[in-house]
């Protein structure tokens, strides 16, 4: 496969065979393998050359990612999770959870520190004022 390449490319190469063996000692699924590709910025040619699988592109719309909290937080209102769970359960980085949870005070109420209450603040908005 390294024949008649450049030395980059090459390199490159080997770095993302060395990503696919370290995948599959920690046994990823073919999906998680090239999910380790994508997050080590391996090129898409290259991850389908050595998968055979085209890596899907990740870009959400902000208003789907708005769309997708919303209709999470509705089935967990009532619930208290830590940061790291939030973070998992949106499948998105710590810091990035914590951004979510201060932009979103209408989904999340801080119940200690790193402990957060889930509550659906529109619908009880709503409610609010359909009973005046």
């Amino acid at each position: 496969m390294t024949e008649g390449k450049t030395v980059n490319e090459r390199q490159e190469i080997l770095r993302a065979e060395a990503i696919i063996e370290k995948a599959k000692r920690e046994g990823a699924t073919e999906a998680g393998v090239v999910e380790s590709l994508v997050t080590h910025m391996v090129s898409r040619t290259l991850i389908e050359q050595l998968t055979g699988i085209s890596p899907e592109n990740k870009k959400k719309e902000k208003t789907d990612k708005h769309g997708n909290l919303h209709a999470w937080v509705k089935t967990r209102v009532g619930e208290s999770l830590t940061t790291q769970e939030i973070a998992t359960e949106l499948g998105v980085s710590y810091p990035t959870a914590i951004k979510v949870i201060k932009d979103n005070t209408d989904f999340f109420t801080r119940v200690k520190r790193g402990l957060w209450s889930i509550r659906d603040g529109i619908a009880e908005r709503d409610e609010a004022r359909s009973s005046k």
